[in-house]
């Protein structure tokens, strides 16, 4: 069934999703109970679970069905190999259900060219879950990433950030520990406050992913047709 039971002298019983699919509803409740993901399986939690904890392995993937909760903290792992694990909370509407946990980013050594482009998973997070790397934002006003953050600042969700690792920094998994993982809807505000026909960066923003999970581009951009909305469908990777 995808399901490999064993038991330790702790008395917690570890049940390690892996390569295949596996239903939460076929497993037992368990307050004792630690559930791994491994790389490459999916656990779907498709009736109310409890657990001592839950951890998804990279390249894993959790989900939680609508209408259902889990009572567990939870870690999302990353590493070089096999990218990062995947939380997704198909829940909606009011009373949506509260997850703390961790959530790990794992980012390349540092070059002189390294920078990286992301959003805070979870609510709450410092710009020093980076350490001493440099985390400043862009500023549409400014067309440029502003000068690094010099003190206390508290990542919001949705907005993007920018990373300059050190040039001696070497590879290393970044940890937003012990926060609520972001799940509903969010309405990241947009500026176009350069004006001037010959200013090709007018209209830039930097947001980024908000959730513990990839992002379907096409649900997150589905009301850009509105006129109200008039933001063009083109996504820009950064490559060198």
């Amino acid at each position: 069934d995808g399901t490999n039971v064993s038991a330790n002298s702790n008395t917690v019983t570890a049940f390690t999703a892996i390569d295949g699919t596996v239903n939460a509803s076929a497993m037992p409740d368990c307050a004792t109970c630690d559930v791994v993901v491994a790389t490459g399986g999916s656990l779907t939690v498709n009736a109310n679970k409890t657990y001592n904890k839950v951890t998804v392995n990279p390249g894993g993937k959790l989900t939680l069905a609508n209408g259902k909760t889990l009572t567990a903290p939870l870690t999302i792992e990353s590493n070089g190999t096999n990218g990062t694990g995947t939380y997704v909370d198909e829940n909606t509407g009011a009373g949506l259900p509260t997850i703390t946990g961790t959530v790990q980013q794992y980012l390349t050594a540092g070059t002189d060219r390294t920078w990286w482009y992301l959003a805070s998973p979870v609510t709450g997070a410092s710009w020093t879950v980076f350490g001493t790397n440099k985390v400043g934002d862009y500023s549409e006003s400014s067309r440029s990433y502003s000068s690094p953050f010099s003190g206390a600042e508290t990542l919001e969700v949705g907005k993007g950030y920018v990373v300059k690792l050190d040039v001696a920094q070497t590879a290393n998994v970044y940890k937003f520990e012990n926060k609520v993982l972001n799940n509903g809807n969010f309405s990241i505000p947009l500026t176009r406050s350069v004006t001037g026909t010959l200013d090709n960066k007018r209209g830039f923003n930097l947001v980024g992913n908000p959730y513990p999970s990839y992002l379907n581009w096409d649900a997150a951009y589905a009301d850009a047709t509105n006129p109200a909305v008039n933001m063009r469908n083109a996504i820009w990777y950064r490559t060198y």
